[in-house]
């Protein structure tokens, strides 16, 4: 796909308002604000608390009027709905609904258009193409920011295999520190780094160190103590602390350690937010005020869903949402009391496949079914999936719609935290990767009070 495609795509699926330096801390509360507002709703409760493969068991998720409607569309509207596009066939309320839900997520058009560099042969070894769109791309907003503060150094949180690192030291010149808790993932970042190094072809002459640290431990002693112990704080004095996908609290304690110690400035992106803590959870002011009202609407697992990703499926591969709740009611009716895992079963999901074939192909891999189904429960289900299939469809793009403002909200409670430490100018969001191939794209930057702006 060339970059003009990639704009043009991206230009069409915005739908989003965008967060930054313009923003005051006393905007950033309303906003908040008006997200618990939202989130709050009886629609979006019951579309956050729902389990999509029981959406016909359990009772209809949204207003029947709604319903009506998604029965008559396509799952092409459902795609379309998913980018805040109003199908002809939408009630106003429905329009009201999604409208306010664009207005509050966080914009995640990526900031670069297009890969600002690509990696040289050696060093994209092991790579996959999403890690190698992350690496590039954050690697060079890293590299930027440390110039512009004046800064050779990077403390990697989380740094895994070093895959960042090593391209911030072997392709921009830094000098990185990485901190993992796994002794394992940093034996294979030195191996590869000697690797690549062997292969004289990076142009960088930065140095690359490994730290293991337990980072059960380093989250609570960060989160909890007043003072960083002498170590860390050496190691990050003047540096930028990135942390790439940072997982549940470990963005958090990243955020903490800037705050705590001498770095220069801070570049991060979190992801599985069911995994944080409600000691990490939330940071700013506004929502520590409120946090028992907050926490019940947060489901951070949906949180961590793909929209964009999604939005450009292939059509048939969403008939799943509609045949999965059919298949529920078999179930049910049959008495299997446990829920099924169908990613674990490896069913093979066919662009040809009916309602009909989907079912028999699933329940052939279920003994413990008491009685097996009729000819007469398949064929009532495959003429209902005409319209249960589209309207399951529409529902799921909903639920997607308040996944991205549940990511906001997340995100701009550490927004408040990062400004109340910084000020305005010194913080900032900035979405980074192509959302469709890297869907936890939005980065924190911040930098210390009298650097330049973030």
């Amino acid at each position: 796909m060339t970059s003009e495609t990639t704009r043009s795509r991206l230009k069409k699926m915005s739908c989003y308002t965008a967060v930054g330096p313009e923003l005051s801390s006393e905007n950033i509360k309303r906003r908040i604000q008006a997200c618990e507002n939202f989130l709050s709703s009886n629609t979006c409760r019951r579309l956050i608390r729902a389990k999509m493969t029981r959406s016909l068991v359990d009772g209809p998720l949204v207003p029947e009027e709604w319903m009506r409607a998604f029965c008559d569309g396509t799952l092409e509207d459902a795609q379309a709905l998913s980018r805040g596009l109003m199908p002809s066939w939408s009630p106003l309320s429905l329009r009201e609904f999604v409208e306010e839900a664009k207005s509050l997520a966080i914009s995640r058009d990526p900031v670069m258009s297009s890969d600002t560099h690509s990696l040289p042969n050696d060093m994209r070894i092991g790579l996959t193409a999403k890690k190698e769109h992350e690496v590039v791309r954050l690697s060079t907003a890293v590299a930027d920011l440390a110039e512009r503060v004046n800064s050779k150094k990077v403390v990697d949180i989380g740094s895994g295999k070093g895959y960042l690192g090593q391209v911030l030291a072997l392709h921009h010149g830094l000098d990185v520190v990485g901190l993992e808790a796994q002794s394992l993932h940093n034996a294979s970042s030195q191996m590869r780094t000697e690797r690549v190094r062997a292969l004289k072809r990076s142009r960088g002459k930065g140095t690359i160190t490994s730290l293991t640290y337990e980072i059960t431990s380093l989250t609570y002693e960060i989160n909890t103590a007043d003072e960083v112990n002498a170590e860390l704080k050496k190691e990050c004095r003047d540096a930028v602390i990135v942390a790439l996908h940072a997982c549940g609290d470990l963005t958090p304690t990243a955020m903490q350690l800037f705050a705590k110690t001498d770095a220069s400035a801070l570049v991060l992106l979190g992801c599985c937010y069911h995994r944080i803590t409600a000691d990490c959870f939330p940071m700013g002011p506004t929502l520590c005020e409120r946090s028992s009202v907050i926490q019940p609407m947060l489901d951070g697992e949906l949180g961590c869903h793909a929209l964009e990703e999604w939005s450009e499926r292939e059509p048939w591969r969403l008939r799943s949402h509609g045949y999965r709740a059919l298949l529920e009611e078999i179930l049910e009716e049959r008495g299997v009391e446990k829920s099924i895992q169908l990613g674990r079963l490896k069913i093979r999901y066919k662009p040809t496949d009916l309602f009909e074939d989907y079912a028999r192909r699933v329940l052939s891999r279920l003994p413990d079914l008491k009685t097996s189904p009729s000819d007469e429960d398949f064929i009532s289900r495959s003429e209902r999936s005409q319209r249960v299939v589209p309207s399951s469809a529409c529902v799921y793009a909903l639920r997607l719609l308040i996944a991205a403002v549940i990511e906001s909200v997340i995100v701009l409670d550490r927004l408040e935290f990062l400004q109340d430490r910084v000020g305005r100018e010194n913080s900032s969001v900035k979405a980074i990767f192509d959302p469709v191939c890297s869907p936890r794209n939005l980065g924190l930057f911040a930098t210390k009070p009298g650097g330049p702006p973030a």
